[in-house]
């Protein structure tokens, strides 16, 4: 169920105070022990202090877990993208230790939902409908505006790769939702918008093509035409440690940090991308930190707050693997380290309010 495949560029697959032969012994203790730990039935404290156990994404095959990554996340001429300008007066101003968009917008229902993306590699495509869906209820100014933004259209509709359930980048939806709309769609299996979802079983997902976009609503019921239910966004834009460098030219992460908190708080979610290991699928509660297991793909996920547990400081993000993994579908990732990629690259859009 990832959704973003990768590749190393811009990333580091060393964890911090480990060498590559640390990972090279490591990965191949873990090519015999990783098949018991992603079966385990009962929950382990790891030596990170998260908590490994059973979720929805363990005692599967190899092949299903590598369906759950597909997020290209070649980072290399990201730099010509649209982006932010580096940050001025944001590095005066007084953070909080905590947020919560749940919170800070409760009456945005689509902040608190969390998408299953099931066998379709595409959480490039749920975690970008999920904050269009946010960004659109956000802008209404306080306004009752329970949008859903279709993951479907987006992987039928925007042109390119004829299977998008196998890897797409981060940016793909955005382009998308700023030139041509998107239309609504809910979760598989419901009556809700214009296109729900449909690519949530292995044949389903071999079944879907960017060449078969019907160009009309699949929810016979919906009362719009496809071209009627389009919702169009402003623009698209990247922030990011990849986008902002110190005097000397190095990049200056603790900018890019209080860049991306500021544009949260100000704006909404975003989405945030980072190097998934074998160990994630385990995940069950605290902050997560990479402790086993070999890198899978790249991942994309939904960016709603950050905290401080213990003495950690951790990103609160929303997956797309269902309540049954993780914090009811949430987890806490470690913040401040750019731990495995994860703030190097943000990608999210400015909309209108609906």
């Amino acid at each position: 169920m990832f959704c973003v495949f990768f590749t190393l560029a811009g990333f580091a697959t060393v964890a911090p105070g480990q060498t590559d032969s640390d990972v090279q012994s490591a990965n191949q203790l873990n090519s015999e022990i990783i098949p018991q730990l992603l079966a385990t039935n009962k929950d382990t404290v790891t030596s990170a202090g998260w908590i490994s156990g059973p979720t929805s994404r363990t005692g599967q095959t190899k092949d299903y877990l590598r369906r759950q990554a597909g997020s290209l996340l070649d980072l290399s001429n990201v730099e010509n993208e649209p982006h932010l300008p580096p940050p001025s007066f944001q590095n005066r101003l007084t953070l909080p230790v905590s947020f919560d968009s749940r919170v800070a917008w409760p009456n945005c229902t689509s902040i608190r939902r969390i998408f299953d993306q099931g066998r379709c590699s595409c959480c490039w495509a749920a975690s970008g409908a999920g904050v269009i869906s946010d960004r659109i209820c956000i802008a209404s100014k306080k306004k009752n505006v329970d949008i859903q933004m279709s993951v479907q259209d987006p992987l039928i509709c925007s042109g390119g790769k004829e299977n998008l359930c196998n890897d797409a980048y981060p940016k793909t939806v955005y382009e998308m939702f700023t030139t041509n709309g998107i239309v609504t769609g809910g979760a598989y299996g419901s009556n809700h918008g214009c296109m729900p979802y449909q690519a949530f079983t292995q044949e389903e997902t071999d079944n879907t093509s960017s060449a078969n976009c019907p160009n009309k609503c699949t929810n016979i019921s919906h009362g719009k035409t496809y071209a009627q239910d389009k919702i169009k966004g402003l623009s698209w834009y990247a922030i990011g440690a990849k986008f902002i460098r110190t005097p000397k030219g190095l990049q200056d992460l603790p900018s890019a940090i209080r860049q991306i908190q500021q544009e949260l708080m100000a704006r909404g979610p975003l989405t945030m991308v980072f190097v998934v290991y074998e160990d994630f699928f385990t995940y069950k509660s605290g902050v997560y930190r990479h402790v086993f297991g070999n890198p899978v793909a790249g991942h994309a996920m939904r960016l709603i707050g950050w905290g401080t547990e213990g003495k950690t400081d951790y990103w609160l993000l929303a997956n797309s693997w269902g309540t049954n993994w993780g914090i009811r579908g949430f987890v806490k990732f470690v913040r401040g380290e750019d731990h495995l990629g994860i703030e190097q690259y943000l990608v999210t859009a400015t909309t209108q309010s609906h």
